[in-house]
């Protein structure tokens, strides 16, 4: 829906990262950075400065990589949901959403990474438990969940005011034809 300017109406939703998520992502980064120094020194020792090199990419590397997906915004739309992450945004359609529900805590305990970052700036990737089946997960935090059901996908993301999301996206489901 276009408001009276004919611009598209949009609800941004915060995703602050909780303490523990903080603690991990601070001593990883600490943890390469040390590496990263050490082989800085090895270098200036006459150590191969091509192998010290490549030490230096494959740990900072992935770290980037990773970081590049968490999300850092969520964004309602009225067509569209936007993850919005450094790397390029989850952009999922309304139409195709069925179902959009907060969700205990405890519904994401005990859940395996399939192919998932467990705590290095969030938890974003493919996991897996009894009681969600799959499902890819956006989160910044593991509280203030939100279940967003698809047809064949499930996603679980974290706004900082997860009734707040719930409540956006019932009111834009209803304008939406």
């Amino acid at each position: 829906m276009l408001t009276e300017r004919g611009k598209m109406e949009s609800i941004v939703f915060a995703c602050s990262r909780d303490r523990f998520t903080n603690i991990i992502t601070i001593s990883i980064l600490i943890i390469i950075f040390a590496v990263n120094v050490s082989v800085y020194v090895a270098i200036s020792r006459n150590i191969s400065s091509l192998v010290a090199y490549l030490i230096i990419f494959a740990t900072t590397l992935p770290i980037l990589g990773v970081l590049f997906y968490v999300p850092l915004k969520y964004t309602l739309t009225t067509e569209t949901l936007i993850i919005n992450r450094l790397g390029p945004d989850k952009i999922v359609a309304l139409n195709e959403i069925i179902n959009v529900s907060s969700l205990d805590n405890d519904m994401i305990r005990g859940s395996l990474k399939l192919f998932a970052n467990g705590g290095l700036g969030g938890y974003v990737g493919l996991y897996s438990n009894k009681k969600l089946g799959k499902y890819k997960a956006h989160l910044t935090r593991r509280n203030n969940l939100v279940l967003i059901e698809l047809e064949n996908e499930k996603y679980v993301i974290s706004p900082d005011e997860p009734e707040r999301f719930v409540d956006a996206f019932n009111k834009l489901q209803k304008k939406t034809p």
